[in-house]
């Protein structure tokens, strides 16, 4: 075998390495040498006329989100919920972490 750098085998050949795969989907490699993350995102609703369950894709994420918000059924709700995590804080204010066995004791 030849002796070659890992390193630069790794910068110049592996990262700019690209193809398109089976489904005609582009394979590549960002610079931290990560593929492209690709998801269907799924939702979890009864069928109708039933007491089933079953997950349904409401959208997709590659490079971009794409989602139908008429496909996805919220939990008792009529709007878009608001997710109290992420909640932008006031000027000069830090948000509070808060432990997970902290949070779920309170269900003990």
């Amino acid at each position: 075998m030849a002796n070659y750098d890992g390193k630069d085998f790794y910068n110049n050949y592996l990262l700019n390495v690209s193809f398109i795969d089976l489904t005609g989907s582009v394979v590549k490699f960002d610079r931290q040498g990560d593929g492209l993350a690709r998801y269907d995102i799924l939702n979890y609703q009864r069928l109708e006329n039933s007491t089933g369950y079953q997950y349904k894709v409401v959208g997709k994420w590659f490079k971009e989100l794409e989602l139908n918000i008429a496909d996805v059924v919220w939990n008792k709700e009529y709007d878009l919920p608001t997710s109290a995590c992420s909640l932008p804080c006031e000027l000069g204010m830090i948000k509070k972490q808060q432990l997970f066995e902290q949070l779920f004791s309170k269900f003990d």
